[in-house]
């Protein structure tokens, strides 16, 4: 049991990261997609590429820690 509760504990900075970068970058991705369309008008076009670089993001992190 020792081992399994030392082996964990260097996982949690990297799990608590991956929920920093998870939310940061997808909502970094969305507002600056959003920003887009309202500076050049174009709908929704920007907003949803960066929604979908944010997902994109997401996955790759999550590759990273499993990886």
């Amino acid at each position: 049991m020792q081992n399994s509760k030392n082996n964990s504990a260097p996982n949690r900075p990297s799990i608590s990261g991956f929920g920093w970068t998870m939310v940061g970058g997808f909502l970094f991705c969305f507002f600056a997609g959003f920003y887009a369309d309202q500076k050049w008008g174009t709908g929704y076009l920007w907003t949803l590429i960066g929604i979908g670089a944010g997902v994109i993001l997401v996955i790759y992190e999550l590759w990273k820690i499993l990886h």
